[in-house]
């Protein structure tokens, strides 16, 4: 975590540096630092993987909803990462639209859950 901090630190100051010479130099700097920090987070993502699916085996959840969860954890980190880009940028509108996306891109992914949970409520 210090790292990344470090890391995204040391490109924010950059990045204001940047700005004073070229606007869009700084716009480049932040958005290869927040590629740069993706790539860190994807490094991370085996072992959070493998921690669900040992979680799922205890609780002996069907792999469709273990993949599904994993899913929209995806979806919702590279919608906010999307988001934070296009705000640094100033264009919140596509922002906006991109988070809107993200909503209902999660809600169609988890119908198979609400309908398992209501078919679960209904067997009681």
């Amino acid at each position: 975590m210090v790292k990344v901090a470090v890391i995204g630190l040391s490109g924010a100051l950059l990045a204001v540096l940047v700005r004073n010479y070229k606007s869009e130099y700084g716009s480049y700097v932040i958005l290869g630092i927040a590629v740069l920090i993706f790539g860190l987070i994807c490094t991370q993502l085996k072992s959070i993987i493998s921690a669900i699916n040992i979680f799922a085996e205890y609780v002996n959840i069907e792999r469709k909803y273990i993949t599904i969860l994993i899913k929209m954890l995806g979806i919702t980190y590279v919608a906010e990462f999307a988001t934070a880009i296009c705000k640094d940028l100033g264009y919140q509108s596509i922002s906006a639209q991109i988070e809107m996306f993200a909503r209902l891109t999660l809600f169609a992914i988890s119908i198979p859950v609400v309908s398992a949970l209501i078919e679960t409520i209904g067997n009681l």
